[in-house]
C-alpha cells in the first residue's frame, strides 16, 4: 500500500498505521534517499508506542536503543557499514534475533543476509518532484 504525505500531521496518521502492523520481534526495513523522512517516520512511530526520549537520527551512533511501553525499540542505521565484519563488531546478529524487541533499521542492504529469513515490513519513503512524500508500504 502507498501513502502521500504532505505534512508532518500526515506522517503522524501513516505511522499509526504502519504501528498496527509492528509487534515485539518485527523488523522493519526503511529505505529511501537522504532526507526524505525515514528518522521523521521511526520517531511518529516511537511516539506511539510510548517511547519518551528524543528520537534523533543514529547515522554517528549507529545504533540507538528506546525504551517502549512494552519493549525495547532498537533504531539502526547502517549508511556508514559496508561489511560482515563491521556488523558483527555492532552485535547486529544479537540484535536481529532479538525476538523481544522491535528492530527499525535505515539503509538496510548491508545487513540483508541477517534478516533474509525474517519476515520485515519493508517500507521506502521518496520524495516527489512537489516535494510530497510518497510512502511504500510492503
Amino acid at each position: 500500500m502507498e501513502f502521500v504525505s504532505r505534512s508532518l500531521d500526515d506522517t503522524v496518521k501513516i505511522a499509526a498505521v504502519i504501528a498496527k502492523k509492528i509487534h515485539k520481534g518485527s523488523i522493519v526495513l526503511l529505505t529511501g534517499d537522504l532526507g526524505a523522512g525515514k528518522t521523521t517516520l521511526t520517531k511518529c512511530v516511537c511516539d506511539i508506542f510510548g517511547v519518551n526520549d528524543v528520537v534523533s537520527s543514529p547515522s554517528f551512533t549507529i545504533i540507538k536503543e528506546y525504551n517502549a511501553e512494552d519493549f525495547k525499540i532498537f533504531h539502526i542505521d547502517l549508511y556508514r557499514l559496508s561489511s560482515d565484519e563491521e556488523l558483527v563488531e555492532i552485535g547486529f546478529e544479537e540484535i536481529v534475533n532479538d525476538l523481544e524487541s522491535v528492530k527499525v533499521i535505515e539503509w538496510p542492504d548491508c545487513g540483508a543476509d541477517y534478516y533474509a529469513g525474517f519476515d520485515v515490513l519493508r517500507i521506502n519513503i521518496r520524495i516527489g518532484e512537489d516535494g510530497i512524500r510518497y510512502i511504500e508500504v510492503v
